[in-house]
């Protein structure tokens, strides 16, 4: 890495401080005045590149790992998604939440097109502010995909050629929508005794190509409380 990325990224710590103990903490903290703990939450913070004709963010993988995209859906107005268009094919910075979406809206969840993304599961961003170009020259190497989540955890997981971290998180409602969870060997006993309960997990997102499962979107965990 050039000194001059590396000053870009001493920029951009403060903003990747999601998954850090200080945003895990405040996390805890808004998430404890709800009163259904099984409710879904996935918060991200992605430094990727911009595409305004796909309308999505894109992290570069890292050595084996596959690109991490999420397809976007902006607030109802003009504002954000407008200013967005001129971040086209530039490395930004976004905050917001994973999302799922209807056609039609009429559910209480942004109107979204479910043919861009079959899973119905949007990046809907924070405000215009916290959708922002990188600062400094910020390479693919430097991409990296933060988040803090909340539901219910399944450990002990099988899967047919190995092909599982054997632990996993629903980040839907139905369950049908999961991310694997890389648990560090401080967290596994912890987990465990969570099974089938929600949880509380801060870390980062990778994407690793299966051959049952073509994606195997996966968190390398760096916290986790049990509700």
């Amino acid at each position: 890495m050039s000194q001059k990325s590396r000053i870009a990224i001493g920029r951009l710590l403060p903003v990747l401080a999601l998954a850090s103990s200080i945003s895990f903490s405040e996390t805890v903290t808004t998430l404890a005045q709800d009163s259904d703990d099984r409710r879904q939450y996935v918060q991200l913070t992605i430094v990727g590149q911009f595409s305004s004709d796909q309308r999505s963010i894109t992290a570069a993988g890292k050595a084996k790992h596959l690109a991490a995209k999420f397809e976007v859906v902006f607030p109802a107005g003009p504002g954000l998604a407008r200013e967005a268009k001129a971040l086209a094919g530039k490395t930004v910075v976004a905050r917001g939440t994973l999302v799922q979406c209807t056609e039609d809206g009429k559910d209480g969840t942004p109107e979204c097109d479910r043919r861009r993304n079959p899973s119905g599961l949007f990046f809907l961003p924070v405000s215009l502010k916290e959708f922002r170009k990188a600062d400094g020259p910020v390479s693919k190497q430097d991409h990296i995909v933060s988040v803090v989540c909340r539901g219910l955890i399944h450990t002990d997981v099988v899967a047919l050629g190995g092909e599982t971290t054997g632990s996993t998180l629903e980040l839907t409602s139905d369950g049908r929508e999961t991310w694997e969870l890389q648990l560090p060997d401080r967290d596994v006993t912890t987990a465990r005794r969570a099974n089938g309960k929600s949880v509380l997990v801060s870390g980062t997102v990778s994407v690793r190509k299966g051959v049952a499962v073509m994606e195997r979107w996966i968190v390398t965990v760096r916290n986790l409380l049990p509700k």
